[in-house]
């Protein structure tokens, strides 16, 4: 549309590297999680000289703006889908083996009299694979009967267990009713070659599905369903990555492809007045101050183009 780009980052933070091709600087920037376009007329602190006005991301219509500014977000999921695609076709798609971990004491699979160790490999006639297929059986039949076979040693047995509906806590610390047998996973993990489709789409999935609770976690936070301790700011996100780190780099890639699908959630908001003092409000748990109040222009904050980034937010994990 004819704005200039004064800088076009890598990543977000601090510049690392780059290097100026005509009038824009092209750079790596510190944090690998997407990147970020700073245009000329984003705010109303820069004066914008008489012969750029034109070229001013201010002066442009208003549909023109609006696509410009999700240009940005875009980019964030583009940059997770292909961390994802990329890891899948190269490692496989990781997955939790079908062997028990823990039994809980009282519960079905107790009386029933499986034990950890045991693996699954059948229930209610469908052939279980991996974990994640049995707690997905297990809440379709609640207090129904179901023959469930099992592996111990070099041996086979079948057994009948009916499961209960228990309290359980669900992803976002909520009680909820679900039926269970008591059983936990071994966390023993098996990793399955991918095609190049097959990676595609698995890395399209990944992304809608980190995308998909993101946004639910947002809406919650709002409804106040879930607590402000749930978010973390950049002390709290360097940490969870140097621990990610430590359990390899495969997780921090994975850590990072997130913290970019968060970005992409939260950035189209930050672009407007009502999404930014919403923002600050939400996050820093208080009114924004006078000395926070921004001058709008073409929906930006002045000063510059707010982002959702370790430097000026926070993130939801």
């Amino acid at each position: 549309f004819g704005v200039k780009v004064i800088r076009f980052s890598f990543g977000l933070g601090p510049r690392l590297v780059g290097f100026k091709w005509g009038e824009t600087d092209y750079c790596i920037s510190a944090f690998p999680l997407g990147g970020f376009v700073k245009m000329v007329g984003e705010g109303t602190a820069e004066e914008v000289a008489a012969e750029e006005q034109e070229r001013s991301f201010a002066q442009k219509p208003i549909w023109q703006r609006i696509v410009i500014v999700f240009c940005g977000p875009l980019f964030n999921f583009l940059f997770a889908f292909m961390v994802f695609f990329l890891v899948f076709l190269a490692m496989g798609q990781m997955s939790l083996t079908n062997e028990i971990g823990e039994v809980k004491k009282g519960y079905p699979a107790e009386q029933a009299g499986l034990r950890p160790g045991d693996k699954i490999v059948q229930i209610a006639g469908k052939p279980i694979s991996g974990w994640k297929e049995l707690p997905e059986t297990i809440r379709q039949h609640p207090r129904q009967p179901l023959p469930v076979v099992y592996e111990r040693g070099n041996q086979r047995f079948e057994v009948v267990v009916t499961p209960i509906t228990s309290s359980v806590k669900n992803i976002f610390g909520e009680e909820v009713q679900e039926a269970v047998i008591g059983i936990t996973p071994a966390g023993k993990l098996i990793s399955r070659d991918l095609s190049l489709f097959e990676a595609l789409r698995d890395g399209g999935i990944q992304t809608w599905n980190i995308s998909k609770m993101t946004v639910i976690s947002l809406v919650m936070l709002i409804q106040r369903r879930l607590p402000l301790e749930t978010l973390g700011g950049p002390i709290f996100i360097a940490q969870l990555a140097g621990q990610q780190a430590q359990e390899g780099w495969v997780n921090l890639i994975f850590f990072t492809a997130l913290l970019s699908i968060n970005l992409g959630n939260f950035e189209p908001a930050a672009h407007s007045h009502i999404g930014w003092r919403a923002h600050f409000f939400l996050f820093s748990g208080s009114r924004p101050s006078p000395a926070f109040e921004p001058e709008v222009q073409g929906g930006c904050p002045a000063g510059g183009d707010v982002r959702l980034d370790p430097a000026h937010g926070l993130c939801v994990l």
